[in-house]
Formats: C-alpha cells, structure tokens, sequence
C-alpha cells in the first residue's frame, strides 16, 4: 500500500484533489450559414469533372491537338496525305477501344461499380504494349534511316494523325451508351459506377 502511494506521488496523483469544472459560455453566431440550393461553382466543377463523358471529352480533345500539333509543328503540315493516312489508321484502333469500354459500362450497369483498372486483360495488355513497341521503333528506323524513302517528319505525321483519333471512339461509345440507358456514368480515378441521383 505505501508502495502504490509513493508512486501515485511521483506521478501527481492527490488523494484529496478534486476535479476541476470549468464553466464556458457557448455563443452561437446571429447568421447561420445555409448553403444556396445551386450549389457552389467548386461543386459544380467537381460534379461536372466526376462525369466519365467530361473526362472523356477533354482527353479526346487533348489527344486531337497534341496529334495536331505533331502534324503540324513537328512535322512543318508538309505531309498531309500522310496525316490523313493516320488518321484513317486510328480509326480501327479507335473503334476498338470503344467496343471494349462499351461491354464495361453494361457491366457496371448489370453488376454495379468496377475497378477500371482491373479490366485490362492480356489482351489490351499485349496491344498496349505492341502499339508503344511500334510507336517507338518507327521514329528511330526513319531517324536512322533503316526503312527508305522515310524521314522523321513522315512518320511524326502519321502518328499525328493515329493519335488525334485515338480517344474520340470511346467518347462516341459513352454519348450513345448514356442516351440508350438514360444512365450517366462517374469515374473517381479508379471505380467507374453509375452517377447517384441527387
């Protein structure tokens, strides 16, 4: 017992103490804060990116002018047949990835919310890595001047062309899709689910 004192002591613990109460006076403001209906343009901007169509939108139009700006900076608009020649190339592979993401949306819509990344089987996988494999091969045979009678800018105007039209199959696929089902898909980064009504 004198041994659980003497350590109660040292660590500040009084027998007779008591509690302290400590009385505040709590003050509410006059104006309470009562968000507008609308809602804020910071929501509406967040609401609005949140939408997969918006983020396919901008990525489509993003990819048409980097593909613009490699026919044209890069390539000084000197090769036009060749840029129309990529992007009559693209067109396939665009139409492709946009029959894929359409067999993803009727998934999310019969089984609920996915992982996005979690569908990229071996066989995108192994066109992922084909198309990289050639994108970066071809430039460096015509800078090296392996494959005759092409030049960098030919081959910068080619891949213009397959890149202005790569992502414009998907948007395609969500407009067409979200008009049939009268559903709005939302993608966070990762999960792709149905946008929740308010």
């Amino acid at each position: 017992m004198h041994i659980t004192e003497v350590i109660r002591g040292w660590l500040g613990w009084c027998p007779n103490a008591y509690a302290r109460v400590r009385n505040t006076n709590i003050q509410l403001d006059d104006e309470l804060v009562v968000p507008s209906p609308g809602g804020s343009l910071k929501d509406h901007a967040i609401h609005w990116i949140g939408l997969f169509r918006n983020q396919m939108m901008l990525q489509a139009i993003g990819s048409f002018c980097a593909g613009f700006y490699m026919f044209a900076g890069l390539g000084g608009m000197s090769n036009l047949n060749i840029f129309i020649i990529g992007l009559l190339a693209g067109l396939p592979f665009s139409a492709i990835i946009g029959i894929w993401y359409w067999r993803i949306f009727n998934e999310v819509l019969d089984e609920g919310p996915v992982v996005l990344w979690n569908r990229y089987d071996k066989t995108s996988g192994t066109l992922t890595v084909v198309s990289v494999a050639v994108s970066i091969s071809l430039p460096i045979l015509a800078l090296s001047g392996a494959i005759p009678g092409v030049n960098l800018a030919m081959t910068t105007a080619f891949f213009g062309g397959l890149v202005a039209v790569l992502f414009w199959g998907v948007l395609i696929a969500i407009w067409k899709w979200e008009s049939e089902s009268h559903r709005q898909l939302h993608y966070d980064g990762m999960i792709l689910e149905l946008e929740k009504d308010e």
